[in-house]
């Protein structure tokens, strides 16, 4: 019997996981139409029950900067690829992944509207909020985590060979 040579997920350390995780549901979760109940029309109140998705605003560029977390690392963990970022991997998913959150919260203050009518603040936002809260707390892990000799340092180069033996 022949073994297989495939991706082993345990060696993933869990602060990429989280990563990994909460920024590919939050890429999937950003199109349900739950993030806003519609439609409230001045003087008349409520006049329907649809949903209203997150994709819009300030949650746009979210939904960007989930792309990119999810992609650097399923580049450097799926891929042969490696390449410099201009700082360490762990503080550049904590600086994305705080503006998500930020823009994630904007969403409870920018709420969607057109002329007189608007809508409410649905459960879904929240689901999104806790989404970018767990893709924070995973990044935070990642930059607290010890960088690993495999993955080629913080800067993508690899690691300085060992001084040589004494001579003999």
């Amino acid at each position: 019997m022949s073994q297989s040579s495939g991706f082993d997920m345990s060696k993933v350390p869990t602060g990429e996981k989280l990563v990994l995780g909460a920024a590919a549901i939050y890429i999937i979760w950003i199109f349900i139409p739950t993030w806003y109940s519609c439609c409230d029309v001045e003087g008349l109140g409520s006049i329907g029950n649809a949903g209203v998705n997150g994709f819009r605003g300030f949650m746009i560029l979210a939904w960007f900067l989930a792309l990119a977390a999810v992609a650097e690392i399923a580049i450097r963990r799926f891929g042969s690829q490696s390449f410099s970022l201009p700082m360490e991997r762990g503080q550049l998913h904590v600086i994305v992944a705080a503006v998500a959150l930020l823009c994630t919260l904007l969403g409870l203050v920018i709420k969607p509207s057109a002329f007189t009518v608007s809508a409410s603040i649905s459960w879904g936002l929240f689901v999104g909020i806790v989404l970018a809260i767990v893709w924070a707390y995973g990044a935070y892990m990642m930059y607290n985590a010890p960088e690993e000799a495999s993955m080629g340092g913080t800067m993508g180069g690899s690691a300085p060979p060992p001084p040589p033996g004494p001579s003999a």
